[in-house]
């Protein structure tokens, strides 16, 4: 449609507005593979991959694909298969979700990160075997860097060259060490096309860009050609005149464009400006006209993901409002050419007309004009989702189209300051999309934990040297422009670095979004979006930030002469190891636990030899006996079972206010914990809720027996009967209870009201809630089995929410009692019936198996993959 409207008005400027965009790395595509050009990376064959400044698993372009490839090259039952796992370097200069799954992680500031690639290259082409392209000798002649790295940086490049070429260069004397053994060179979207041009020549030199067979990093073309400019090209059209109507949409230039191009100010000039959003936000309140647009939820449309998969967009619900989409407002805009001349359609056509049409004639040039399979081949991609059977090409990247790098790198300059600042998207908000989304907003950032806030992030040194604590706040300048952000103290952070994200600071927006965090895009500038020289000082006041992390902790605050977290070292909550630990000690996850189980005995154990049980363990039923099991090597802290779960199970959203108190309600929480030295630690993450204790704690203490343990091993809570002692919230030694303090669900607008799950009951102030294992969903496929006949319901049958969206597949439930399943696979080395026979597997532990607490939840211990050179 976009291409229709450039055909119908040649003179008209398509311009990207969208922060998230990946400029830099499609510019540099299409240097050296051509117009149109896009790229990908695969990680299911490679062994050795190198982020630099790229959160692939967190807030990167297809962090959902690239996530699920990386976790499956984590997966190990033994110490022979954790041999043969992927190893993660990452650099970067704020701890990403990314940075926290590295192997060996580097601080690095940002501007340094092409001085970083080149030296790496340098270091390559000493290697033997090394081929440079045809056609990049006069790149590679020019490739220089400025050195001075510390002699911490200068090990970890040279023992990552010889990693990188132990599996990325084939020489006669080590040739490939197999199929699954291939490089991956990752480079993130916020560093400049110098830089992704760096890392396709050490691609290229590791052989991971061959077309035939495909390497990690691979060519394809773009089915959306469309010329983009940017907001330079708008802000410039604006001020000379050439432009005088402007149409946002679905964007919102006046908050997210650079400060230095003041757009505000040059879309006052334009004679018309027309905004089509969802919300009537900054740019739609000093348009002339807004137009209410369709949520993409309401819409058809299609879709091309970076890999080239094509989907086809279909609508969950009808528009609630009187709304169009954008291609349905393009389509009115666009006129239909008939023997030279132009006319505009008497009807409106819809998003499935629309959508329809455009794919009907890639269906008639596929089949060669068969249109009798149009309907056939519609109807399976609908079904599908995905849009198969349309020839795509990939592309011999390597040919000679280096020339354009070598001139970046020659007429490079670098900035020299002391301070950098960096803006990365936000992992809740993103780029300001979900800032009037109130479970983003109290969603917890998955490292630092805070909620409802975005932070200046800085390093405890750096804090010292400014004499500044969590909360005070720190002026940053750029250019002319400054701002005031609440400093956060993080550990992983560059000393000579700030971190700021994107997406708060919202105005005019909605309720949700008013008032939460710090506007930072006005420190922008167009030639430097992602990371510039600053002055950093301490500016005036505080603010009040909240965190999560230390909600529930064992040792919350330390004891008097005992520091923080004293607890995790005397009671391993988190077990870990590394590939030659694993293989000295198999056992070592239930190493851990500070008591075997001989010694757990309750206090108040009864004994009966005539039926040989304790009779203080309840005997469970059920038919299915349902548990968990959580692989804590795949976890990545996306926290999408924190959203699903929320969205699943009509759990409130309390505010920052009560955050502050500790009353969030989440049913999942994912604790991160950090070990090592503060300036660069490793940083680990845990997924905790309802263990589902067979001997649960809760359960004893509820008065009114409002907790109670189903035959099939759930931990149910009977909303109607609980009085809201909270006995049983104190109990839990996982601190996994929720009690609603207010009726967080009254007076609430119909629109929210049609969001909640019908399935799931809606509780009430006065109520302690926790997870269900969705018992909602284990009842309607218990009552689906029932209709076919069968006693049983299958494994796989039985989806929960956390566990259906977790992209690395690192939660997996099931029935424990068929010796079969998913989850007794991973839980159990033994097949007995009889699941409380079976021997547990060998990264598989209980987390506080000390208290005797039978928890149906289980983890599976972390094992990394770290470089033995760099220890």
């Amino acid at each position: 449609m976009q291409q229709r409207f450039v055909q119908a008005y040649p003179e008209a400027k398509v311009v990207l507005s969208d922060p998230s965009y990946p400029v830099n790395a499609l510019r540099a595509a299409e240097m050296v593979a051509g117009e149109g050009s896009t790229y990908y990376h695969s990680l299911q064959e490679a062994s050795t991959i190198l982020a630099v400044d790229s959160d692939f698993l967190g807030t990167g372009q297809d962090h959902v694909r690239l996530a699920r490839e990386f976790a499956s090259r984590r997966k190990c039952d033994d110490p022979a298969s954790a041999e043969r796992m992927n190893r993660l370097y990452v650099v970067e200069p704020h701890l990403t979700s990314t940075g926290a799954q590295a192997d060996e992680r580097l601080r690095l500031r940002a501007g340094d990160m092409v001085d970083f690639l080149a030296a790496l290259l340098i270091e390559l082409t000493n290697k033997p075997g090394v081929q440079l392209p045809p056609g990049s000798e006069s790149f590679a002649s020019v490739i220089r860097t400025r050195g001075g790295f510390d002699e911490r940086t200068q090990r970890f490049i040279a023992a990552l060259a010889e990693d990188l070429a132990e599996n990325g260069i084939k020489t006669p004397s080590n040739g490939r060490r197999g199929p699954r053994d291939k490089v991956a060179v990752m480079v993130g979207e916020r560093q400049p096309p110098l830089a992704h041009g760096l890392g396709f020549l050490i691609n290229s030199v590791l052989q991971a860009a061959t077309p035939n067979p495909p390497g990690t990093l691979r060519f394809s073309h773009r089915l959306d050609t469309v010329p983009y400019g940017d907001l330079s090209e708008l802000a410039a059209g604006l001020e000379d005149g050439s432009i005088t109507t402007v149409l946002c949409l679905g964007t919102n230039p006046v908050y997210d464009a650079p400060g230095s191009l003041e757009i505000d100010k040059k879309l006052a000039k334009a004679k018309l400006l027309i905004h089509a959003g969802t919300h009537r936000d900054e740019t739609g309140q000093v348009a002339h006209w807004h137009l209410p647009l369709s949520h993409y939820l309401e819409a058809w449309g299609d879709l091309e993901a970076m890999d080239g998969t094509v989907s086809i967009q279909q609508p969950l619900i009808a528009p609630l409002h009187d709304s169009r989409s954008a291609i349905e407002i393009l389509a009115m805009l666009v006129p239909t050419e008939k023997d030279g001349e132009w006319t505009f359609s008497a009807r409106e056509r819809t998003g499935h007309e629309l959508v329809r049409s455009f794919w009907d004639n890639e269906i008639a040039t596929a089949t060669r004009g068969k249109m009798e399979l149009a309907d056939q081949v519609w109807e399976t991609w609908l079904h599908e989702g995905l849009v198969s059977g349309i020839p795509r090409s990939r592309l011999n990247v390597w040919a000679n189209k280096w020339t354009a790098f070598g001139d970046l790198m020659a007429r490079r300059s670098v900035e020299d300051t002391k301070y950098e600042v960096n803006f990365h998207l936000d992992p809740k908000a993103y780029a300001g999309e979900f800032s009037n989304n109130a479970w983003m907003q109290e969603l917890p950032h998955p490292i630092s934990k805070v909620a409802w806030d975005n932070a200046a992030y800085i390093s405890a040194a750096l804090a010292a040297e400014l004499g500044v604590e969590n909360g005070d706040n720190l002026s940053i300048k750029v250019g002319d422009a400054s701002i005031q952000v609440p400093a956060w103290i993080a550990p992983g952070q560059h000393d000579m670095t700030v971190s700021l994200t994107l997406g708060y600071g919202r105005q005019n927006l909605g309720s949700v979004a008013e008032g939460t965090g710090f506007a930072v895009n006005g420190l922008r500038t167009d030639e430097s979006k992602w990371f510039a020289g600053a002055e950093v000082s301490r500016g005036s006041g505080s603010y009040e930030l909240v965190s999560t992390q230390d909600y529930g902790s064992l040792d919350p605050d330390g004891t008097e002469g005992t520091p923080i977290g004293i607890n995790y070292e005397s009671r391993p909550i988190y077990r870990e190891t590394t590939v030659e630990g694993y293989a000295k000690d198999p056992e070592f996850a239930r190493a851990g636990d500070l008591m075997t189980p001989d010694r757990l005995v309750s206090p108040w154990s009864r004994y009966d030899p005539e039926v040989d049980r304790d009779l203080a363990v309840p005997v469970l039923t059920g038919p299915h006996q349902w548990g968990m099991s959580i692989d804590l090597n795949s976890c990545t802290s996306c926290n999408a079972c924190v959203v699903a779960c929320q969205a699943e199970n009509n759990i409130a959203v309390v505010g920052k206010k009560e955050v502050s108190n500790g009353r969030e309600m989440h049913w999942i929480r994912i604790d991160r914990y950090y070990t090592g030295p503060e300036d660069n630690p490793e940083a680990v993450v845990m997924p905790m809720l309802c263990q589902h204790c067979e001997t649960a704690p809760c359960e004893n203490v509820c008065p009114v027996q409002a907790t109670a343990h189903s035959p099939e091993g759930i931990n149910d809570m009977a909303y109607n009967r609980c009085v809201g002692t909270r006995y049983c919230a104190n109990n839990c030694p996982y601190k996994v209870r929720r009690f609603n303090f207010y009726n967080y669900n009254k007076d609430l607008p119909l629109t929210e009201q049609m969001s909640k799950n019908p399935d799931v009951t809606v509780r009430f102030r006065g109520v302690i809630e926790k997870c269900s294992f969705c018992v909602q969903r284990i009842n309607a496929a218990k009552i689906e089995a029932h209709v076919e006949g069968r006693d049983k319901v299958r494994d796989g049958e039985i989806i929960v929410a956390c566990e259906q969206v977790c992209p690395t597949q690192a939660i997996t439930f099931g029935d424990l009692t068929d010796p079969n399943s998913a989850v007794s696979k991973l839980k159990y080395s033994g097949r007995q019936e009889n699941y409380a026979e079976r021997e547990a597997a060998k990264r598989d532990y209980s987390v506080l198996s000390d208290l005797n607490t039978h928890p149906r939840v289980s983890y599976l211990a972390r094992v990394r993959n770290p470089n033995p050179k760099l220890a």
